[in-house]
């Protein structure tokens, strides 16, 4: 070999490597005119998913309805479907990557359902009957469109953790974090006025 006398040590770094590529690595050296190349450096960069799950954006509001209760025993029913963006006309996502989340939730009957207020508080899934500050996972789901075809949708309940609401007027805050009933964590965002519509409830919940 050439005899090389090394002064000096550099650093490099790689950065925006794909993941699960396979790679080879070389180091070129310049030596009294000469070209110096290393040994090849094999090496695979594995799979590595975020751990922070991503905030969607709801950013529309396309529907706020208050069920009255039929009974004295049932809770009021606050039903909302919010969106990344205007639905079609069947109120499902429109676009490719669009999603609609419909949140159905439940807390004590409001004593002013002409001008009903979903109370503010932390909402987690129904286990034991319909109870207050809580969600039917049958109707609390996330739709997203991920095709232009008639049934380029898929769809999942929440199952797990919660659904925080406050409110100040009529201006909320909603955030969701939860886990589907595909294991898939979600994590929605909405900020803006709600006025709910009333109507009276057809079949005892």
């Amino acid at each position: 070999g050439i005899p090389v006398s090394c002064t000096e040590t550099t650093t490099q770094r790689a950065i925006a490597l794909k993941p699960e590529t396979h790679y080879i690595i070389q180091a070129v050296a310049i030596c009294q005119g000469r070209q110096l190349l290393s040994e090849p450096l094999e090496m695979k960069t594995a799979f590595v998913m975020d751990s922070e799950t991503p905030v969607v954006k709801l950013n529309v509001l396309d529907e706020a309805t208050y069920y009255i209760p039929k009974t004295e025993t049932d809770k009021g029913n606050y039903l909302l479907r919010l969106g990344t963006a205007e639905p079609d006309n069947q109120k499902m996502p429109a676009h490719v990557g669009d999603i609609i989340v419909q949140l159905d939730l439940y807390h004590q009957p409001d004593l002013q359902p002409e001008n009903a207020t979903l109370p503010s508080g932390e909402y987690h899934m129904a286990t034991s009957g319909l109870e207050a500050a809580s969600w039917n996972a049958i109707h609390t789901t996330v739709f997203s469109r991920y095709s232009t075809t008639d049934d380029g949708l898929e769809y999942a309940q929440m199952h797990e953790g919660t659904i925080m609401v406050r409110r100040k007027g009529d201006t909320y805050t909603i955030d969701i974090d939860v886990i589907l009933e595909d294991g898939e964590p979600f994590r929605g965002h909405f900020k803006g006025d709600i006025i709910f519509e009333k109507y009276e409830k057809t079949e005892v919940s």
